[in-house]
């Protein structure tokens, strides 16, 4: 199967896993290089499968993998990150608790979200949390 075949297929792949959790298009890695703006793309070469992006005019490969879910997995993180942000923002408040309450409704709907496209992404982003929230206490 040739590259752009591949890369067809994979941007097909993330788009339906878009549409499980009604993520809109332009939150999306392209196909190509966003010329001198900042933004991020996909390239399939050989097997492989890259998240690249770009910001301040510095571009780079973020994540790559054989295995095209670890991939997946890698960029729907940063979508529903952006996702829960976006609905749990109005949650903040100047009370001392205000970020605190946001940030755990954020991770909530995070969890929940990955979850809806696959059950062990939730589990593994569940555990991310937990580590930011041992991190931030001062446990870890």
């Amino acid at each position: 199967m040739s590259n752009q075949t591949q890369l067809m297929e994979f941007d097909r792949e993330i788009r339906r896993y878009a549409d499980i959790i009604d993520a809109p298009a332009n939150v999306l890695p392209g196909l190509e290089k966003p010329g001198f703006q900042e933004g991020w793309w996909i390239e399939v070469s050989e097997g492989e499968y890259k998240l690249l992006g770009q910001d301040r005019g510095q571009a780079g490969v973020i994540f790559a993998s054989n295995n095209q879910l670890e991939v997946l997995e890698h960029i729907f993180t940063t979508i529903t990150f952006d996702i829960a942000s976006e609905q749990t923002n109005h949650l903040r408040d100047f009370s001392p608790d205000g970020a605190f309450t946001a940030r755990r409704e954020h991770d909530k709907l995070q969890e929940e979200l990955m979850g809806r496209l696959h059950p062990e992404w939730q589990i593994r982003q569940v555990k991310r949390n937990a580590k930011f929230w041992e991190i931030w206490n001062g446990k870890a």
